[in-house]
């Protein structure tokens, strides 16, 4: 069964589809089969890397669990080794009207993705708004990971959007919902001034000890580099243009993923598992 994580934030324009690519990117390197599901009305992600084999269907299908539906018809293949991708098929937004009045296909994503099988990862790019396609990703996530940007207007953007967003869904689950995954704030595009370290302490102290654990800021940061640029550009992983960005998803990976330890630290060796 797979992992899924959704890459996710209530403000647009901190690195979502830049983070999806480059960690199903890094752990389709380590030889993992991962999936990513480009759930976003503007589907960037959709023509992030080359695309081998194209589906003839994309996400709609799911989030709409079509009677009969085979799943296969939705998955295209990237030109990336152990890389597949369903885009997003949805440029007028319908699927937000469609979960909107539908509050059922919010629960029904994450049933149809655990019965998938072929994948060990399973990594969804959304949308940046509060909508209910967006809760809908979140909903189907075992692990929820959110890119905050090197400035307090986004920090407190995740306080005060992405939070509020998370925990509300956490409270249904008293009525019987499926568990909402914990949170992971990954600091993006951060520098080593002290605006950067003013928003490191009031993150994690906002986060942390409210949330009894749940909500996590990661060790791990993504600098600013050019390399991020340059992948979106190249269509290519950002492993492959720059070292100290392939240590950085590894290291990325490495604390999403403790189980897969072992095979990022033979990697960071040069060594095959």
């Amino acid at each position: 069964m797979a992992l899924i994580t959704t890459v996710f934030s209530t403000k647009g324009g901190c690195g979502k589809t830049t983070t999806t690519a480059n960690l199903g990117g890094i752990l389709a390197s380590l030889g993992y089969r991962v999936l990513l599901i480009d759930a976003d009305p503007q589907p960037t992600l959709s023509s992030f890397f080359p695309i081998k084999h194209p589906a003839s269907r994309g996400i709609t299908p799911l989030v709409r669990s079509e009677s009969g539906l085979d799943i296969s018809n939705c998955i295209s293949e990237t030109t990336i080794p152990g890389l597949s991708i369903i885009r997003s098929d949805d440029p007028n937004g319908d699927l937000i009207t469609y979960t909107q009045q539908t509050v059922v296909a919010r629960y029904r994503l994450k049933t149809t993705l655990k019965q998938l099988s072929g994948f060990q990862f399973i990594i969804i790019d959304s949308q940046g708004a509060n909508t209910t396609l967006l809760q809908t990703a979140v909903i189907a996530a075992d692990i929820l990971l959110s890119p905050i940007s090197s400035d307090m207007v986004s920090s407190r953007e995740f306080i005060r959007g992405t939070l509020p967003l998370v925990n509300e869904l956490r409270e249904m689950e008293a009525y019987g919902t499926p568990p909402i995954g914990n949170l992971y704030g990954l600091l993006y595009k951060m520098d080593r001034t002290r605006d950067s370290q003013s928003i490191v302490r009031e993150l994690t102290d906002e986060t942390f000890f409210p949330s009894e654990a749940r909500v996590r800021i990661m060790e791990t940061i993504v600098p600013s580099r050019v390399a991020y640029r340059m992948s979106a550009t190249q269509q290519r992983p950002v492993h492959e243009i720059d070292a100290d960005a392939r240590s950085i998803m590894l290291d990325l990976a490495k604390e999403l993923y403790p189980a897969i330890a072992s095979r990022i630290e033979s990697a960071c060796q040069g060594v095959e598992t």
